[in-house]
């Protein structure tokens, strides 16, 4: 796969070889085409767009275009390249030639592109193409490259993916879409097609529990949990002890029914902001949050102890002082500076 990483050469390769005219090089940088994955794609037509302003050398004049574009057999690079050119009526007859041609990823592709055309004739012609012949596999390959345009904020990409939308859903399911994304899809569009599937109710509370406990993405992680949240569904108190602290953030916002077993782990939570909540909720509780910290300033390891020794400043007083004292020469740094900030906040405070 051509990925944008290795897009940067490749682009300038592609439309040298169309501006060179010369069908081995043409021929050669056109099977790259089917290999090019969306950020490739939109970075070539980024690069195209900026061609006019450049490097004229690589560009082709637009009465050439023109006529390379009425030769009887058209390479799928040259179209595809030249349906970039700064000249709008270069635009709408490559794409035009494009419609023309036998169906593969690289023409749905290229046009899936022209569908962002800032020039009427060219969108309505591409859509003309797109819309109705192509497979789902090259639908797919299109749609790809629309969810990349719309991340970059491109112009009609949100009108062109729900025109390719529509005409998916009726040839798959959103869970269909949702796996496939999930199986080839890059970080951004797993993140789109999650958070469509989320829009279109496609997202049962039981796969949002699973993406916000096991996803490998820290986002559609934290996503699933404010899904949830979002949705007012009970959450389950596995959530709470989710390797993300932000997903166990997100859980104690919103949650009203938890008791002193589900937020005694998150009292002495690495996170400051997820212990902070978890004391509200005690508190509400009843729970003596003094003698808590105090109790369990021994049961774990120099986390746990830090996370107490800053409990104890908070809901602790004067008898605390000895042991936070004894905890000022400690082995590790982060234990020492809780200890000392919390002697200090209990010696200003009584």
């Amino acid at each position: 796969m051509v990925t944008v990483l290795s897009s940067s050469t490749l682009v300038l390769d592609v439309i040298r070889s169309v501006a060179s005219g010369d069908a081995g090089e043409m021929a050669a940088t056109g099977r790259v085409l089917d290999r090019m994955d969306s950020r490739a794609w939109v970075a070539l037509s980024r690069y195209c767009g900026y061609l006019d302003h450049t490097d004229h050398k690589l560009w082709v004049p637009a009465p050439a275009a023109r006529e390379r574009l009425r030769q009887p057999e058209v390479p799928v690079v040259a179209a595809a390249v030249l349906s970039r050119h700064p000249d709008g009526y270069v635009r709408q007859q490559a794409t035009q030639v494009l419609a023309a041609m036998p169906g593969t990823s690289a023409v749905a592709t290229a046009l899936a592109l022209a569908l962002l055309d800032p020039v009427p004739q060219v969108r309505t012609a591409a859509a003309d193409a797109l819309l109705p012949r192509f497979d789902v596999t090259q639908h797919l390959s299109a749609l790809r490259c629309l969810v990349e345009a719309r991340r970059r904020r491109w112009a009609q990409s949100g009108t062109a993916l729900n025109a390719l939308l529509d005409l998916l859903f009726q040839q798959m399911t959103v869970p269909v879409l949702l796996e496939t994304f999930d199986r080839i899809g890059s970080r951004s569009e797993r993140r789109w097609a999650h958070s469509l599937a989320r829009s279109l109710g496609e997202l049962s509370p039981p796969q949002m529990v699973t993406i916000a406990l096991s996803d490998h993405d820290a986002w559609l992680r934290r996503a699933g949990a404010g899904w949830l949240s979002e949705d007012r569904i009970a959450v389950p108190a596995g959530l709470l002890a989710s390797p993300d602290p932000d997903v166990r953030w997100i859980v104690l916002q919103d949650a009203d029914d938890l008791d002193a077993s589900d937020l005694e782990p998150l009292l002495a939570d690495p996170a400051p902001a997820t212990r902070a909540l978890a004391c509200l909720h005690a508190q509400r509780l009843g729970l003596d949050l003094g003698e808590w910290y105090r109790t369990s300033l021994w049961a774990g390891d120099s986390q746990v102890r830090a996370a107490c020794l800053e409990g104890l400043g908070r809901f602790g007083d004067t008898r605390d002082v000895p042991e936070l004292r004894n905890h000022l020469a400690h082995g590790t740094r982060k234990v020492r500076l809780a200890a000392e900030r919390s002697m200090a906040k209990i010696l200003l405070r009584f």
